[in-house]
């Protein structure tokens, strides 16, 4: 099926014109390259580059699981790369972009169905077809996904620069690692880790055949470095379990974890005392499990809390181990929250504590009619050089936080609602990358209002996510002036938290330039992604619109940023 274009005339003109000497003293602009409009609804957007030469074509995925290949050509326009294919089972496929071939940069999109995993390239006539039928011949996908869905199931799991295969079957995760060898690859099912799935039944089904799935959630699974030896182990998180598989010196992922760990033995005897009036309140009744490295040997440690006490388990070399803890902490009184965060300026994470008391009888019923104060006790824990946190706190913080009438705060309710919707859409829709070319960072960003995109040229990376969370924490507990909080200062700080990230990017600066979007009458606020689809330095910018009140109408604009 075709798609219909809208091609911006002024731009081959803006083409002439940059080969002219004049180009040198003219502003950088945006400028369309083209629109589409897909026939398939609810259309994902992924960049691949089919040639492995940096000039990506933009992959379109439907729900009905149709695909299609578009490009900018020579006369720079954006322009359907063939018809469109169709995947044949979309309900039952998993999909992934990844390059196959030891140090080649080309790129194929890969498709896990229950026919098999397949290899999809473009054909003479641009259409996407596969080419390699099945990776491996046992290796197949059979849970339901209802529509095509993107995931990262094709990772370098030993280090070798090929490809293996994360394949989760909802009872089990099978891994496939590919054999060493030159010649036509092959891969072979390394281990099978057991899961627990969640799911829901669904209620119709086409054929009896069909995993009876109407949605299912696979357990986390986080390929890191757990033991410092520089390969690649597997955390599989389930529950309130975890699994530690680490791999061997062969490159080898074991069936069996290496460790397991379950939450639930770790357990405070201190009676849970549920919500007690005049009281602190107890924190999770369940034990709560960190991830960081304490003593900065390059190895993620574990800190396990559970009410009063807190359990510190340092990495061996051969990796986690939840036997030999480095420290036990025990605080005389309940605890609400706990957090491993940064707060100060030396490399060791230090330990927060807050306690949160309930206010009295007397004070919830004049509480109905008259403002409330609840208190609010936060301690610093320091850590050290040896991956411990000091016995005693360094400080402590006496907060307030003040709420209206009960019977007001019912009655308003729909008002804080709005502020609070208010303040999330001070998250702004932003995408990073080098727009003009000349190797820096550049930053887009449409506005509050969702009507403009506005651009700044050469901006700083921003703070890791982790790294933001500490300096949030360390501001709000201990670093904020005023020790009194109301919820209106609370839904500020939430929309201070959400537009500081675009703050700390572009400093303050106000943009390089605008561009006005279409209309958010007809459209919503756009997603953003940086492809890289021409000869030209730098990326350009794609942006997909949903239509409002349509079934899942798209409409695309493909924008670069030249002289």
């Amino acid at each position: 099926m075709s798609a219909s274009f809208r091609l911006g005339a002024a731009r081959l003109a803006c083409l002439a014109l940059a080969c002219s000497p004049l180009a040198a003293q003219s502003p950088l602009q945006l400028h369309l390259l083209g629109s589409l409009e897909p026939e398939p609804l609810f259309v994902e957007l992924r960049a691949i580059d089919f040639e492995g030469d940096g000039r990506c074509e933009l992959l379109c995925v439907g729900e009905d699981g149709r695909i299609g290949i578009f490009g900018v050509g020579g006369d720079s326009a954006l322009a359907a790369r063939g018809p469109w294919s169709a995947l044949p089972q979309p309900r039952q496929s998993l999909l992934a972009i990844a390059a196959f071939e030891k140090g080649s940069a080309r790129q194929d999109l890969v498709v896990a169905a229950p026919a098999g995993i397949s290899l999809w390239r473009p054909r003479e006539d641009g259409s996407l077809a596969p080419q390699v039928e099945s990776l491996a011949r046992r290796a197949k996908f059979r849970l339901r996904t209802e529509r095509p869905r993107f995931s990262p199931f094709v990772l370098d799991l030993d280090g070798d620069e090929r490809a293996d295969l994360v394949l989760p079957q909802g009872w089990m995760c099978e891994l496939w690692m590919r054999e060493a060898g030159e010649g036509e690859a092959r891969w072979k099912r390394q281990a099978e880790i057991p899961l627990e799935l969640e799911t829901e039944i669904a209620l119709g089904t086409e054929l009896l055949s069909d995993q009876l799935l109407a949605s299912y959630r696979v357990p986390a699974l986080d390929i890191q470095d757990l033991n410092g030896d520089g390969r690649k182990d597997l955390l599989v998180a389930s529950g309130r379990k975890r699994a530690y598989h680490l791999q061997t010196a062969a490159g080898e992922l074991p069936a069996k974890p290496d460790l397991e760990l379950d939450l639930d033995t770790f357990r405070d005897t201190t009676p849970e005392g549920g919500i007690r009036l005049g009281r602190t309140l107890q924190g999770a009744k369940e034990s709560q499990l960190d991830q960081r490295d304490l003593n900065g040997d390059g190895r993620p440690d574990h800190v396990i809390a559970h009410l009063r006490k807190i359990w510190v388990f340092h990495a061996a070399e051969s990796g986690p181990q939840f036997t030999e803890p480095a420290q036990i902490l025990r605080v005389a009184e309940d605890v609400t929250w706990q957090e491993v965060v940064h707060l100060d300026d030396d490399r060791w994470p230090d330990l927060a504590l807050m306690r949160v008391e309930v206010p009295t009888a007397a004070a919830i019923l004049r509480g109905l009619f008259a403002e409330m104060a609840i208190a609010v006790k936060v301690l610093d824990y320091p850590g050290s050089e040896g991956g411990k946190f000091a016995t005693l706190p360094r400080r402590t913080r006496d907060l307030v936080l003040r709420i209206p009438p009960l019977l007001g705060l019912l009655k308003d309710f729909t008002k804080y609602i709005q502020r609070l919707e208010t303040e999330a859409s001070r998250s702004r829709v932003s995408a990073e990358g080098d727009l003009d070319g000349d190797g820096a960072g550049d930053l887009a960003m449409v506005t509050e209002d969702g009507t403009a995109l506005e651009i700044w040229l050469g901006v700083e990376p921003a703070l890791p996510g982790r790294e933001r969370m500490d300096a949030f924490f360390r501001r709000v507990l201990f670093e904020e002036s005023d020790p009194e909080w109301t919820i209106e200062r609370l839904l500020a700080l939430f929309g201070d938290f959400l537009a500081s990230r675009a703050l700390e990017l572009t400093k303050g600066r106000a943009p390089a330039l605008r561009y006005e979007l279409r209309s958010p009458a007809e459209l919503t606020t756009p997603e953003l992604a940086l492809m890289p689809l021409d000869e030209q330095p730098g990326a350009e910018l794609v942006l997909s619109y949903r239509r409002i009140g349509s079934l899942g109408s798209t409409v695309i604009d493909v924008l670069c940023l030249r002289r």
